[in-house]
């Protein structure tokens, strides 16, 4: 969900420079301070998925489609089919 924001706003910005510049313009050493909330968000959800990654590690979602089932990628990264 964070990710597709930011691609999102990296196409919104793209498409539309002078909304970008005008955004940045408002960054300033005064009101640097309304950065710190959002990156402690940030970093909690990092550590959340950091901690599912290496907890679920080895376990994979199985699902089911009609009369296959198979196993979702593995965190490292090989497919089991069933």
């Amino acid at each position: 969900m964070i990710g597709w924001s930011f691609v999102l706003k990296a196409a919104v910005v793209f498409l539309f420079p002078e909304w970008g510049l005008r955004s940045m313009g408002r960054v300033g050493l005064e009101n640097s301070r309304v950065f710190i909330l959002p990156g402690v968000i940030l970093i909690l959800v990092a550590v959340v998925n950091g901690v599912f990654a290496v907890v679920g590690r080895g376990q994979g979602m199985t699902l089911r489609s009609g009369s296959t089932s198979f196993r979702a990628i593995r965190p490292s990264g090989v497919t089991c089919f069933e």
